[in-house]
């Protein structure tokens, strides 16, 4: 495995006055093989980014791979088990990972006998720092899949003409002042363990779409699922109201499980699911061979939703696909 550096990307471009509103770019070098970028985010109110950023893309050539809000993301990483140190811990020595409050266990308080100062864990992938930056990463190499797996995801840009984020920010959001910085490789290692530079070209890719799936009752088939190329490895639906989820691909089902049991599952495959939306899984983080549905070829691919609110509202989704990129 070739040895990864990491290095302050160039400055973004066309960052918005205070209460204005509207994108920053950033063109990524191309030619490294990126593995994760991190964005670090802040204004002159020390906001929360929720209240500076809407959303981030991800472009290759022009086209547009990834696309999610900060709070997506956010979602997504602690789903796959990445958490952040809370730098902010000040004088509290434990905090338990899903609240404020203190731990008062016998291991806490011995550990404060000891002034064994340990920052506090968070349940989340983003975090602020002393001085109110916030850090959050676009993972291209998936690191939590088992083993080395998670390193064939990291995306080469050796024969991209283009490589851009793009962050919208709000108008919510006071003087904004924004970096990224990106884990990259060069090198292709041999089978003799010997590194020799050169720029990889991109293959496949986990691509993330976002569409709007229209609700009007409190159940839901939708059977205009717009993508159909590619492994469908995963779809978000970011809805605290759907309690189950079936798919069927020409009639066959490949999944019919209730929110509970699909909780469980995915407890089960180590990923943390959570209550405020359905994570429909065909990739339980393992390698891709036979791992998603391949989408080429499927005539008719619904989803059959049940749901306890039948409030008429868009629900936001969130698909993951592998395949080359758009």
């Amino acid at each position: 495995m070739a040895l990864k550096k990491v290095e302050l990307l160039p400055s973004f471009n066309g960052i918005p006055a205070a209460t204005v509103g509207g994108t920053a770019t950033l063109d990524v070098p191309r030619g490294p093989r990126y593995h994760s970028i991190t964005l670090n985010v802040k204004d002159s109110a020390n906001a929360d980014i929720g209240t500076i950023v809407n959303e981030i893309r991800v472009n290759v050539n022009g086209k547009e791979q990834r696309v999610c809000s900060a709070a997506q993301l956010n979602e997504l990483n602690a789903q796959n088990n990445q958490p952040a140190y809370n730098l902010l811990s000040g004088t509290t020595r434990y905090v338990a990972a899903t609240s404020g409050g203190a731990v008062t266990t016998a291991a806490s308080i011995l550990a404060e006998a000891r002034s064994i100062v340990t920052p506090a864990v968070a349940s989340y992938s983003m975090y602020k720092d002393a001085s109110n930056v916030t850090h959050i990463t676009l993972f291209f190499n998936e690191k939590w899949r088992p083993g080395k797996a998670g390193e064939l995801f990291a995306w080469p840009t050796g024969n991209v003409s283009s490589f851009q984020l793009e962050v919208d920010i709000k108008t919510t959001a006071g003087t904004v002042t924004m970096s990224a910085e990106a884990e990259m490789d060069n090198a292709i290692v041999t089978l003799q363990g010997q590194q020799a530079q050169g720029s990889m070209p991109m293959g496949n890719i986990v691509k993330w779409y976002r569409t709007q799936m229209e609700v009007t009752g409190t159940t839901k088939n939708w059977t205009t699922f717009p993508y159909k190329k590619g492994v469908l490895l995963s779809v978000h639906f970011f809805d605290q109201y759907v309690t189950n989820c079936q798919l069927k691909a020409d009639s066959y089902v490949w999944r019919d499980v209730s929110q509970d049991l699909n909780l469980f599952r995915l407890a089960q495959n180590n990923m943390t699911g959570a209550a405020s939306r359905f994570d429909l899984h065909l990739d339980y983080d393992d390698i891709l061979e036979g791992g998603g549905l391949k989408l080429d070829g499927i005539q008719d691919l619904r989803f059959n939703l049940t749901l306890s609110d039948g409030t008429a509202r868009n629900v936001p989704v969130l698909v993951q696909v592998y395949g080359e990129p758009d």
